[in-house]
């Protein structure tokens, strides 16, 4: 008895098997038709998860000291405590995350582009959330690291800590 194939049906696909007769035609999967898919890696994103809320956690007791001890605006404080965190996170999220073999030459400008681009989604959710919708500062910034999580772990993983 053959050892049987088998991959999961996309949409109205038919699950495929190999049988003795024939050769079969492989099924598309979600991972073959978005390949990004294939490489994410359930620990690595684990990793990214646990480095990402500590560099969180301290963006937001840096944001809430510099707007409530320091009356820093908002917009400039998210800035300011942004770019603090964006190099704490850095060498973890090089070194244990990514378990990056990239040089600090080739890797250092993606990651600050990521992050800036990354600061720009932050900033961007937040003045939108806070200033025309009047939501609490707090509030608001969950929803933008959401967005900026996403936007950093798939840049992270895609263009500036790939495998060589």
């Amino acid at each position: 008895m053959k050892d049987e194939i088998q991959t999961f049906p996309v949409d109205d696909e038919p699950v495929n098997k190999a049988s003795d007769d024939s050769l079969a035609t492989p099924v598309r999967t979600r991972a073959s038709r978005f390949p990004l898919l294939a490489k994410i890696n359930a620990a690595e994103l684990l990793r990214f998860g646990i480095i990402g809320a500590s560099s969180v956690g301290f963006y937001y007791l840096l944001l809430i000291g510099f707007v409530e001890l320091l009356a820093i605006p908002v917009l400039i404080a998210a800035v300011l405590a942004y770019l603090v965190s964006m190099v704490w996170n850095y060498w973890r999220q090089r070194n244990w995350t990514f378990k990056s073999d990239c040089d600090h030459k080739s890797a250092i400008p993606g990651y600050i582009l990521t992050h800036a681009i990354g600061m720009g989604i932050n900033t961007f959710v937040l003045y939108v959330l806070t200033y025309p919708l009047a939501m609490h500062y707090i509030i608001a910034q969950l929803f933008a690291t959401g967005a900026v999580a996403a936007w950093s772990y798939l840049s992270l993983k895609v263009w500036v800590f790939r495998k060589h």
